[in-house]
Order: structure tokens, then sequence, then C-alpha cells
């Protein structure tokens, strides 16, 4: 029987990750298959992902890491779902995630969706809740306003194979490229509630910001025509960007952020994140892992996110499991 939802979770030696977020894959209340990508690690996690007995999970061996994109499209290449997810291996999926943004996206009679987020840390901290709206949804083209990167979207099958497979020249902005391209098919239904949790960590691709500013040069040049000629929003980019260093402790990160903001001439971005770097020593070096909770709190001294209503215990008894 065809499934319902095919979900594709590209890893890379995070066996202790990858445990925690199939648990919240496999927890989800639709008829699903799982195609997890190994991009040839060697923590164990082929062993592990071989002792499976749950039928619904198929694995992919690369001898050598392809990336991101190309894992993603090898898993879109053997999957047999009516619809396609996709969440990275350091991410949470919310127990009613697909639920709710299949049934979105049926009420609306819509062809992809997605839903807001969660920010989590470690301990687990609540840094931030983004819940999205259907308004927004049309600033794509100069906004990226789908949180959570590829964890987020659920797409159908026949308009995924419309617009092709992710760009695999184009990490780490190949996210934002696929949802502009869904966009220009077909507007998204939106889950107004947070459907997944993007856990910030050392390892989180979103940082390498040299590379993400390369990357959406490429965008901007690319989508002006939808745009009618106007370029991205490159404050709201810069601060996304910064913002997320930032929130991961990475001050370096931040730093280069808000000067190629000022090489760039955006005061409105370049100013933001110089406020919030004024609290840090001028030359403070990167934060070893163990220490960069105790540095976001000399950048936002405990401030307190409220936890979205049934999320903060989920959370915490997730991020208990492990590999077994």
């Amino acid at each position: 029987m065809t499934a319902s939802v095919s979900v594709v979770i590209p890893t890379h030696n995070r066996l202790h990750l990858l445990a925690q977020t199939l648990h919240t894959v496999l927890a989800q209340d639709v008829d699903l298959e799982v195609i997890v990508v190994d991009e040839a690690s060697s923590d164990g996690t082929a062993e592990w992902l071989a002792g499976l007995r749950d039928l619904r999970v198929t694995t992919i061996r690369h001898d050598e890491p392809r990336g991101v994109p190309t894992a993603r499209n090898a898993g879109i290449s053997a999957s047999q779902g009516d619809w396609v997810a996709f969440v990275d291996d350091d991410d949470l999926w919310l127990p009613d995630k697909l639920v709710a943004q299949l049934e979105a996206a049926r009420n609306a009679g819509r062809r992809w969706a997605y839903g807001g987020a969660l920010d989590v840390t470690s301990e687990p901290r609540l840094l931030r809740v983004t819940v999205p709206t259907a308004v927004e949804s049309a600033r794509l083209p100069w906004v990226n306003v789908v949180p959570g990167g590829g964890s987020n979207v659920v797409v159908e099958r026949e308009l995924l194979e419309d617009v092709g497979g992710f760009d695999v020249d184009l990490r780490p902005a190949e996210d934002w490229d696929m949802w502009i391209r869904l966009w220009q098919r077909a507007a998204p239904a939106v889950v107004s509630a947070p459907v997944m949790a993007y856990r910030l960590h050392p390892g989180n691709s979103s940082r390498k910001v040299d590379d993400m500013l390369a990357a959406l040069e490429v965008l901007d040049r690319r989508y002006r025509g939808e745009r009618g000629g106007e370029g991205l929003d490159w404050d709201d980019a810069f601060r996304w960007i910064g913002a997320s260093a930032l929130r991961a402790g990475d001050i370096a990160a931040a730093r280069r952020v808000a000067f190629a903001a000022i090489r760039a001439r955006h005061p409105g971005s370049w100013r933001r994140l110089a406020r919030a770097l004024v609290p840090l020593a001028p030359r403070q070096p990167v934060a070893a892992a163990d220490e960069r909770d105790g540095l976001l709190d000399r950048i936002r001294p405990r401030a307190v996110v409220p936890w979205w209503p049934g999320t903060e215990s989920w959370v915490r008894e997730t991020l208990q499991v492990r590999a077994a």
C-alpha cells in the first residue's frame, strides 16, 4: 500500500539527535514511510538503523557525504507517498504536525503547507516562538517566512515533481529556493501554531553565515523578476542570519553579519545587531559548546519566553530519548 506521507531524513554522524528526531516522526498519527539517507555516518548510525524493527523505516546509504540537498533528492526519488515531508536529523516534530498540516491543506484546497516553530536549546530553554500567518506567505520571494528551515514543509508529490528537486549548488539556501518555486505554482496552507522544534546547537548549518550570504546573492538575482525587478529584503535577511548566530551563541558569526550589513549599507539590520552585541566584550572569542547557553544569558539576560501550551513537557520528554 502506498504511504500517505513519505518523510525524508538526511543524517551524518548525529545518532544521539537522530534517535530523538525519528521518535517524533514515527509518533505522527498518519500512514507514513520514513526514508533515512545516511551520509556515510561512522558513529554507529548504520548499525542502529539496521537494528530497528519498524517496517516503516528504510535506509539509503551514501559511501561519502554528498550534502543535504543531494540526500533529500535521493530520498524523494525513493519515496512513494502522495505527500512528501522533510526533517533534518536535529529537529523535532510536534505530535500533530502532519495531521494539522494535511488538514489545513485539504480544507483550503492547497498543495503544500507549513506552520510555526519553537527555537529551543539543549537545556531545554525556549528562545523564540514563531507563529506564521497566511498573509505573510505572499512575501516569500522577498522574505523567508517559513520558520525552521527544511523540517517544516509538507508538499503534494505531484507539485514537488513539477518544480523539481532541491538545488544542490545553492547550499545553505536551498530550502528558501524550494519554497519560492512551490509558491510560484501554488499558495501554501499555513498552520498558525507551532508544528516543530528547531534545535540550536554548535552544528547548525544556518550559522555558516558566509555561505548563506553568498547563496542569498544568487537567490536575489534569480528571483528579481518575481518581485517586479525588486531585490530581496536584505534588512530582514541580515537580521535573520545575525539573530540565528546570536541565539546559537556564535558571537564571531554575528559580528561578520553586522559588518556585511554595514558594507551593504543596511543600517536597520546592523544597528539592531550592534545593540545585541553591546553587552559582550569587544573581542569575545567564540564560546565552547558547553558555554553557549551562558553566553546567551549575557545577550538576553534570562529573558523568559512563555512556552506554547503543552509543548514544554513534550520537549523535555523527547530530549530524554536515547538510541538503544
